[in-house]
């Protein structure tokens, strides 16, 4: 999504003069780069190029997974001109790779405040909430988002999470119901569900539920087994 800007590859190959002035070539483009990231930060008026540049260089830094760089470089693309999209981006790496969940609320408030009828903005706050064990709040939002659409089987399974933490298993099953019925394919709903028909003694639906996970992604046996496992042990008991 950030990629604006291509930078050169530099590929080893056999040492021959060709292959040593391309060489040469590539890193001298690196290092007007380099050059021109120092410009641009040290500019008083800096304009679009170095926001595209510096969102160049965050998705870079974010691809050689590093975060705190490409972080970085997003804050500094935000610092010239407030793009919603880098504030997307922020906060979608705030939540993913560090603990810092109010800072990505407060990028996702960004763009909200702009475009309240963003679907992913509160979709993911209300994941930023939950991490935060804000079940309340996590709850507020993803109703928001499932306002905004409701046929989205993840925003229901996500709220029917919710309400499971929350003890409301009555609420959560008729979320992860919801949810397949909009997405019968999505394989989360049902694992899901058959946790709740577990804690609440359904045994035959649960064993249901984990099969149908099973059948749909076969990639996920070995986890699925061991909930079918774990259930078996249960029904012993």
């Amino acid at each position: 999504m950030l990629k604006f800007i291509a930078k050169g590859f530099l590929f080893l190959t056999l040492i021959t003069f060709p292959a040593f002035t391309q060489t040469q070539n590539v890193i001298s483009r690196y290092n007007e780069t380099d050059k021109l990231i120092v410009n641009c930060s040290k500019s008083e008026n800096p304009g679009v190029y170095c926001v595209l540049l510096f969102l160049n260089e965050a998705e870079e830094s974010k691809e050689k997974k590093a975060y705190t760089e490409a972080l970085h470089y997003l804050d500094q693309a935000i610092s010239i001109h407030p793009d919603l999209d880098a504030y997307m981006e922020k906060g979608l790496m705030l939540l993913e790779h560090t603990n810092k969940s109010q800072e990505a609320i407060d990028c996702f408030q960004k763009v909200i405040a702009q475009h309240p009828k963003n679907f992913y903005a509160w979709y993911y706050s209300g994941i930023a909430y939950e991490k935060m064990k804000d079940f309340e709040n996590a709850e507020r939002v993803l109703v928001k988002a499932l306002d905004i659409d409701p046929s989205s089987a993840v925003a229901h399974t996500y709220i029917g999470m919710i309400w499971c933490e929350m003890g409301r298993r009555e609420e959560a099953m008729k979320a992860f119901n919801m949810a397949i019925q909009y997405d019968p394919n999505y394989v989360t709903s049902y694992l899901c569900r058959g946790f709740v028909n577990t804690i609440i003694g359904n045994y035959k639906g649960a064993l249901d539920d984990y099969l149908n996970a099973k059948s749909l992604n076969p990639h996920r046996t070995a986890e699925i087994n061991e909930l079918i496992m774990n259930l078996f042990k249960i029904i012993d008991e």
